[in-house]
């Protein structure tokens, strides 16, 4: 099925072509038939003036080749599946009058060679080739009129009005082309099958999903993060976090001095009230600190999203030639995404933990400064296990995270071309592509997984030990039964805490690489256009009359290719129709 609208898959020539080969053939059989449809597609001398061949890169859409080029690319494609039918949408439209011959004599040789299985159906806007049909379907307001040419315009004046003047011209079956076109395209076919003309010519077009090197997401990438969203915001968070477990270790400090009071009983109602204002004190300041969290990280989405757009706004048509559609789908729906629902819970958990862990260094040392030492040996021996689980965690996401371009791109190309997978029968080729860019993606996110799963073990055997450690030397050392209990206690929580803060961790400092990739379009992964000349203004142009006047102007598609449009002049009047 050729479309008139030419699907063109993202990556190369070849792989354009073969992704329908009939009969599975490979290597030199599967050659061969490329050499025949390109001769047939009039795409020989096209290809070979390319630099990498059959291994030159295109577009989503179609960058690198003219729409010519696309429709005939799209005809090459059809007739290298070899189908009984071949359907064609106006493939004839992109190309001109010299061309459209070639192409539809060669349609027309494809039939021929066996008539018997072949067909072709053809939807033509050019009315001179109608009598080369062996049936003419006709529509007229509404109502379907078929036959042989002759036939109708004998029947129906519509159709004979509709023909009226046309010089018919009948278009013979092709030849297999001349035997200098043949040789120099199956020689560049051979050269760009070559492992060094495909590893030559990836790359040159298509952007590449890039994984920044490093251990960690670097702290700048979180200071700038914290401009964003408001370094007033991220400061009374901090503030509000340290009033909260102020108010919680006061509350505990208030606790032992409630029990051990010999007048507890009788100012009972004060002991109650205070504490109470305690713990109310400490929800109110975590209310507070959850709020503006969510106000601050809300800010940072906001700014993130709106000088992010701001730049891609303002990017050349070239970047969207060469950046696949995954690319920017990825970042402005799933990075943003997470930034908007993960960052803000895990970021004011981080905190707390932060507050936690000084509050137990100063309650250990008020209460027990015995078990400070102990506390921070085993503090260093939590970290190990899981600085290297965060390390692994951060490459995983990163890696996850550029492995979901090319799975939307592929998801891109499934909705742009679904009427030429469903015509051709590419379910099972597109498929394939889906369930190996899936497993990439899929396999990051285990390992990640596995990691927090293995962290969480090893603390989980680390805290067992330092709890058995503690409670043996309590009993060799006959403590007081008070000193045992808040000794336990805090050992316990302590292990608690340490368990926590591992899972808080390794799920913040992989979404920082959520930030670092945002944060790469305002670092210059995006080309901006510029917006007016170096030194001043622009210059003002004022059009004689309306005239159009172009001289000597060249271009070609991208650096590198051969001039689609050399030297053109060309000189409009006012009020000239083009």
């Amino acid at each position: 099925y050729v479309p008139q609208k030419a699907f063109v898959l993202s990556g190369t020539i070849r792989e354009n072509l073969t992704m329908c080969a009939a009969g599975g053939a490979d290597g030199a059989a599967l050659d061969e038939k490329l050499v025949q449809v390109l001769v047939a597609s009039c795409l020989a001398e096209d290809v070979q003036a390319l630099p990498n061949g059959l291994s030159e890169e295109v577009g989503e859409r179609g960058t690198t080749l003219s729409g010519g080029q696309q429709a005939r690319l799209n005809l090459a494609r059809a007739l290298l599946a070899e189908p009984m039918l071949l359907g064609a949408d106006d493939p004839l439209a992109a190309v001109d009058a010299k061309v459209a011959r070639k192409l539809f004599a060669s349609i027309r040789s494809y039939v021929a060679s066996e008539a018997k299985r072949r067909a072709a159906v053809l939807v033509v806007n050019q009315s001179h080739l109608l009598g080369n049909f062996d049936r003419v379907i006709f529509l007229d307001g509404g109502e379907v009129l078929q036959g042989t040419y002759s036939s109708l315009q004998a029947t129906s004046r519509a159709f004979a009005n509709f023909v009226q003047g046309t010089h018919q011209v009948t278009v013979q079956p092709s030849g297999p082309g001349s035997e200098e076109t043949t040789k120099a395209c199956r020689r560049t076919v051979v050269e760009s099958s070559t492992p060094e003309a495909l590893a030559r010519g990836r790359g040159q077009l298509l952007k590449v999903e890039t994984v920044r090197d490093g251990r960690e997401v670097s702290l700048f990438v979180w200071f700038r993060y914290a401009r964003l969203a408001g370094l007033g915001h991220f400061f009374a968070v901090v503030f509000v976090q340290m009033l909260a477990w102020v108010a919680q270790g006061t509350r505990d400090w208030w606790l032992v001095r409630w029990s051990e009071a010999p007048d507890a009983d009788e100012n009972r109602s004060y002991y109650t009230g205070v504490f109470a204002s305690l713990c109310a004190a400490q929800l109110l300041f975590h209310i507070i600190s959850a709020v503006e969290t969510a106000i601050g990280c809300l800010r940072a989405s906001r700014e993130l999203h709106a000088q992010c757009l701001s730049r891609l706004l303002r990017a050349p048509v070239g970047y969207f030639d060469e950046t696949p559609q995954g690319h920017l789908i990825s970042r402005f729906g799933t990075d943003l995404t997470q930034l908007d629902t993960q960052i803000s819970l895990y970021l004011e958990a981080a905190v707390q933990c932060v507050w936690i862990l000084l509050m137990f260094a100063t309650m250990v040392t008020m209460r027990l400064p015995w078990m400070l030492p102990a506390f921070a040996l085993s503090l260093l021996c939590f970290w190990v296990p899981c600085k290297a689980g965060f390390r692994t965690r951060v490459a995983a996401k990163r890696r996850g995270n550029a492995a979901l371009a090319p799975l939307f791109s592929n998801l891109v190309e499934l909705e742009q071309g679904a009427g030429v997978i469903r015509a051709m029968g590419l379910h099972a080729f597109f498929f394939e592509r889906h369930c190996r860019f899936h497993d990439e993606q899929t396999r990051f996110s285990i390992i990640g997984f596995a990691t927090m799963n293995f962290g969480r073990f090893s603390v989980d055997l680390a805290n067992m030990v330092l709890c058995t450690a503690v409670a043996a030397s309590l009993l060799l050392s006959g403590s007081a039964p008070g000193d045992a209990a808040v000794a336990m206690s805090y050992t316990v929580a302590f292990g608690m805490f340490v368990i926590i803060c591992n899972m808080v961790f390794s799920s913040l400092f992989p979404w920082g690489s959520n930030v670092e990739r945002m944060l790469e379009i305002l670092s210059g992964d995006i080309p901006a256009e510029r917006m007016q000349p170096p030194g001043g203004s622009a210059p003002s142009v004022v059009a004689p009359f309306g005239a159009i006047e172009f001289r000597n102007v060249s271009l070609r598609y991208r650096p590198g290719l051969p001039l689609a449009l050399k030297e053109f002049s060309l000189q409009i009047a006012p009020g000239s129709r083009v």
